[in-house]
């Protein structure tokens, strides 16, 4: 049986938050290193580069951004375009490396 964490909280949701919070604990991303945070879901994917000192977002694409929807699966092949699409966006703000 599920933790409750929200109303209706599913078996995939619970184990999720707390793989989510096992990782955070170990993982943490500055200013000369950001975290950089991947999500996939069914269809898409989500990728962060992430400052955890200041809290802010350095660097976000997904699939579902302009100019990518519906060019970009979720699959091994999308999973590259993506990468290289991250990758050119962290280098035009000048972070040459992340923790993963």
């Amino acid at each position: 049986m599920s933790k409750q964490i929200r109303k209706v909280t599913s078996d995939r949701f619970t184990a999720r938050k707390y793989r989510k919070d096992r990782i955070r604990d170990k993982i943490s991303g500055t200013a000369d290193c950001p975290r950089m945070s991947v999500f996939r879901s069914d269809r898409h994917f989500n990728v962060q580069i992430i400052d955890d000192d200041s809290g802010n977002t350095l660097v976000n694409c997904s699939t579902m951004n302009e100019g990518m929807k519906g060019t970009i699966k979720a699959n091994i092949a999308g999973a590259k375009q993506l990468g290289k699409k991250v990758a050119e966006e962290a280098l035009k703000k000048k972070y040459k490396k992340s923790r993963i």
